[in-house]
């Protein structure tokens, strides 16, 4: 990891590439009075209202920047710990629903991935306006899963949750890309296919 949060561009297919925005989600969560119990005293001691806004500066700089020269297509995804929804363990993340997900929204974000919560989840928000963001839970590597909160399957923004021990794979064309939620037996439990618009 080259830095606290950094981004990359990979080559995808011709003229087509992946921007991977990683970003430290502690950093936007932790270091806040009171102090966070979800936050440990290292996490808390790293993170201040002068580093969050450092990072959400250079997040929004980031996300606003073109695409490269000779560059038709360009999918855009964040990652970081902390996930902004999710329907297990430790739920939505207010602090990032409030100042990170209307970036994700401005600037089109294909899609989120995060760990934190023991389970494999898709959430899809869907907002008045027809647009859509993918969020991708995927942190059921290895720990005790954390069970579903209650009537989380009812509500239509959780598009799919796995309960069990396992990883996603990601493979990305120049057209869509597909998220497999796999189990520890190599079982794929779910695939889905995120067009580029």
């Amino acid at each position: 990891m080259p830095r606290r949060y950094y981004s990359i561009d990979r080559p995808v297919a011709p003229k087509t590439i992946l921007r991977l925005v990683v970003i430290d989600a502690c950093d936007l969560v932790c270091g806040r009075e009171p102090r966070d119990f979800r936050c440990t005293e290292r996490m808390n001691e790293q993170s201040s209202a002068k580093t969050r806004q450092s990072q959400y500066k250079w997040i929004e700089q980031t996300l606003s920047a073109g695409k490269p020269a000779g560059v038709e297509q360009m999918w855009t995804i964040v990652m970081g710990h902390w996930g902004v929804y999710s329907f297990a363990g430790n739920a939505d993340t207010p602090e990032l629903i409030d100042m990170l997900d209307p970036l994700l929204k401005k600037y089109k974000v294909h899609a989120y991935f995060n760990g934190h919560d023991h389970s494999m989840q898709h959430v899809r928000k869907v907002d008045t306006d027809g647009s859509v963001r993918n969020y991708f839970i995927s942190g059921a590597g290895g720990y005790r899963i954390h069970k579903l909160q209650p009537n989380a399957r009812a509500n239509p923004d959780l598009v799919h949750a796995a309960l069990t021990h396992g990883f996603m794979s990601v493979h990305m064309t120049r057209t869509h890309f597909r998220v497999e939620l796999v189990d520890d037996a190599s079982e794929i439990l779910y695939t889905t296919d995120v067009r580029y618009e």
